[in-house]
């Protein structure tokens, strides 16, 4: 357990070197109870981050997704000998809590100011057992164009590329493969991939780590609305964790506590949705497997996904495009014609399926 007066200690430390930040940014050390014991966070003084703003104010941004991922590093035989990838590591809310457990974590993040924060943080919480990669996960060695959003940072599309949108810069790329050989490691236990829309990259990279023998648990995310951008879809992240003989759940956001089997061919209800993946099932304590979603249960999510306020209607979007691709029974369904006469003289969406 990390101790109050260390971290106090190594904040002070910490804040001395903040200004070694990229310029313009300046960091700040926050600490916020996981799992009962305190964790350092560094944050940026100023920021729109949510993610943030939820560890300022002394908040641990909880939910389903992390008190699996909380509950697979409590209950992991050996803490100290389990190896971890953090894709997407963004402030680290998912690597610190695992390298303070006493896993080796290995933070992906292809933003230099989040990956100035994860370094700081790790600093502060003396986790010599984490490192920090500032870089793309992607299929191979090499170099990308990425756009820095905070939690929503990504890989440039072709369009955003061409046109220069979002100030996007060149970042190395390297395959999660090559660098666990160049960490002399043996086997991955626990791999987290959330990176906006370049899933499939990612997966791509890391043919190795699906030996059989020695698979690890996989948590991604799987972002409709981003995948789009790359001429993707949810389902093809899916089919290639098929292809590797993974079985693939929901982590469901509308159960606490239950996973959902989930397919290829099954329709992904949510614009954005989180999965686990394993071939062996591991300890699942107090979690449970649950049942397929039926047909009431499919019709119910995709309208709550339809009804779904956001500024620029993306979840909407998404919705609208499930039923206009859907299967007729979809289409015809009382609560769908109801929705549908719902919505009818506001502004539609542009209606494009995942």
């Amino acid at each position: 357990m990390v101790a109050v007066g260390r971290l106090a200690h190594a904040r002070a430390h910490v804040l001395a070197i903040a200004t070694r930040l990229r310029s313009g940014v300046r960091a700040r050390v926050v600490t916020v109870t996981v799992n009962d014991r305190p964790l350092a966070f560094a944050v940026e003084r100023q920021s729109s981050d949510p993610i943030q703003d939820a560890l300022v104010r002394g908040q641990f941004p909880s939910d389903a997704v992390k008190e699996l991922w909380l509950h697979f590093m409590s209950a992991a035989d050996g803490p100290s000998s389990t190896n971890v990838i953090d894709v997407g590591a963004h402030l680290g809310t998912f690597s610190l809590p695992a390298a303070a457990a006493g896993a080796s974590v290995v933070a992906i993040e292809a933003s230099s100011t989040n990956a100035a924060l994860l370094s700081l943080a790790a600093k502060a919480n003396r986790l010599h057992n984490m490192k920090v990669v500032e870089a793309v996960a992607a299929g191979g060695p090499g170099t990308t164009s990425f756009i820095a959003l905070g939690p929503y940072g990504h890989v440039a599309s072709a369009a955003e590329s061409a046109t220069g949108e979002g100030l996007a810069r060149n970042v190395r790329t390297i395959a999660l493969d090559e660098l666990v050989h160049m960490l002399g490691w043996s086997r991955v236990d626990f791999v987290k991939i959330d990176v906006e829309g370049s899933e499939l990259d990612v997966l791509r990279g890391m043919t190795a780590l699906f030996d059989p023998t020695s698979s690890p648990v996989i948590f991604i995310e799987a972002n409709a609305h981003m995948l789009a951008h790359y001429g993707q879809a949810p389902r093809d992240v899916l089919r290639e964790l098929e292809a590797h003989r993974f079985d693939t759940y929901l982590i469901d956001p509308t159960a606490p506590g239950v996973l959902v089997p989930m397919g290829s061919d099954d329709m992904q209800t949510e614009c954005v949705a989180d999965y686990v993946a394993f071939r062996t099932m591991p300890e699942l304590g107090s979690w449970r497997i649950g049942s397929p979603l039926d047909r009431e249960e499919l019709v119910e999510r995709v309208i709550r996904t339809t009804e779904t306020a956001d500024p620029d209607h993306i979840h909407r979007s998404y919705g609208e495009g499930l039923i206009s691709a859907g299967p007729s029974w979809l289409k015809g369904h009382d609560a769908i014609r109801a929705l549908r006469d719902r919505l009818e003289g506001r502004p539609r969406g542009d209606g494009r399926q995942p």
